[in-house]
């Protein structure tokens, strides 16, 4: 279960968007993982109230 509203909303996008993807999350961002290996770094925008792709995944500075 999601502990923030960014969360939750990260988490639907992915399993939405791309089902059984591994999804971590750190804060507003999280790094997709599918079962090739490939990922996705997307990020919730609270100002906008959207998700984002990320054009890089430094987790660290979403």
């Amino acid at each position: 279960m999601a502990t923030t509203i960014a969360e939750f909303f990260l988490r639907r996008w992915a399993s939405e968007n791309i089902p059984g993807v591994k999804v971590e999350i750190e804060g507003r961002a999280a790094k997709l993982t599918d079962k090739n290996g490939d990922t996705l770094c997307i990020a919730y925008d609270s100002e906008t109230k959207s998700i984002v792709c990320l054009s890089t995944c430094n987790m660290d500075n979403p």
